[in-house]
């Protein structure tokens, strides 16, 4: 039942499927809708049973249920068996104390349902929160599930509280039904960008040295279709082949070549170690940028690769069917000494990649302009990137 109402909150939850969890700008009336869903399923429950079943049975049951699920998560996710145990050593505590004062009958455990649901809920909300950095509001029949704890222990308070008053049920119901309906639809009216929260949003100048540059725009969530119907981007993804080693879709324009400088992969020597070729030689970085990069098509012939005496490529990963990358962060323009181990026969090429500052140039700083305002950098940001590829016998001549 829990589920089925996290089903049905996510279609008006989960407008912005695209959205990353954490990046919402307004969360807060769907955490209610969820929550107030969850209410809204506990009251059916003990709508249903309050006149079949006592109290104190029901309330034994369900936290004789949750200390089993404590259990069960206790030997396979140890670290989260708290969310479990702690409530429901808290209820044997509280119950055991309750009956001992009470020695003129069973009574209902009403004070210790109602510790066991506070504490319920103080483990689990948090919980419904921190889920959010995994999953989206699409999702929400998943995260409401992180409040099982919740409304299992609410349903033994309410059904004590409705007792032959069915009414009572049915008002409750359709209260939590109306705080639901309206927080989500408060939820589905937020915006999905705020300045607060914007929209990654890169924008790249690529240069492969064998097709003519371009620029690229990239974005973490959904498209800016404005931003990119306003700088004359196309309206759909276009193929092309990254690096020159893997196929990838952006949306690209036409770029003025900027003849940026490229980085360089210098030969000092190739040399017979073991009945490999090892070419030895000196990475540079042209524009002082945050990360260069080797990019090794697969099936090559290239054995390992290792900078700075450091293996950084084995041969495992080089016998893979995907090209594999090198990354070097932060050298600037530092010399950095290569070493590349590959068969005797094969005559490899290895991509050089050199990732830096976007370029001065008035186009370069008309993208930029034309960010909106809920749309910002991420990751590495605005950038550019220039790549060359160098055969490693041949730079040896």
């Amino acid at each position: 039942l829990l589920s089925l109402v996290g089903w049905l909150l996510s279609f008006p939850l989960g407008v912005w499927p695209s959205v990353h969890p954490i990046d919402h700008p307004a969360p807060w009336p769907g955490r209610i809708a969820l929550a107030a869903g969850a209410i809204l399923a506990s009251l059916v429950v003990a709508g249903a049973v309050a006149l079949r079943t006592k109290v104190r049975a029901l309330l034994l049951i369900n936290w004789l249920v949750l200390s089993l699920i404590g259990v069960a998560v206790a030997t396979t996710v140890s670290g989260a068996s708290f969310l479990f145990i702690w409530p429901a050593a808290g209820v044997a505590f509280i119950g055991w104390v309750e009956t001992f004062l009470r020695r003129t009958g069973p009574g209902r455990l009403g004070v210790t349902a109602v510790v066991g649901f506070v504490l319920a809920a103080f483990f689990s909300l948090p919980y419904l929160m921190a889920l959010e950095l995994v999953l989206g509001w699409n999702l929400s029949e998943f995260k409401i599930l992180t409040l099982i704890p919740f409304a299992l222990a609410l349903v033994p308070v309410l059904a004590a509280s409705i007792g032959t008053e069915s009414r009572r049920a049915w008002a409750g119901a359709a209260a939590c039904v109306g705080v639901a309906l309206v927080a989500a639809i408060v939820a589905s009216q937020m915006p999905a960008y705020a300045a607060n929260h914007p929209r990654g949003l890169n924008i790249v100048y690529y240069d492969d040295r064998s097709t003519p540059p371009k620029w690229l725009v990239s974005f973490v969530g959904a498209p800016d279709e404005h931003y990119l119907k306003a700088t004359g981007f196309p309206a759909k993804d276009e193929p092309y082949v990254q690096f020159g080693l893997q196929d990838a879709h952006g949306r690209l324009k036409p770029a003025p070549d900027l003849h940026l400088a490229a980085p360089t992969l210098t030969t000092s020597e190739i040399a017979q170690v073991d009945g490999l070729d090892v070419w030895r030689g000196t990475l540079r970085g042209a524009r002082g940028g945050l990360q260069l990069a080797l990019g090794i098509a697969p099936k090559s012939g290239i054995r390992a690769v290792r900078v700075e005496d450091q293996e950084v490529v084995d041969a495992a990963r080089l016998a893979g069917d995907t090209p594999v990358f090198a990354r070097i962060l932060g050298v600037g323009e530092k010399d950095i000494s290569v070493e590349i181990a590959f068969d005797p026969e094969a005559s490899p090429s290895v991509v050089v990649i050199e990732r830096s500052p976007l370029p001065d140039a008035p186009e370069a700083e008309a993208l930029v302009a034309a960010r909106p305002r809920d749309a910002a950098p991420v990751h590495s940001g605005d950038a550019s990137v220039v790549v060359v590829k160098v055969n490693l016998k041949s730079a040896a001549n």
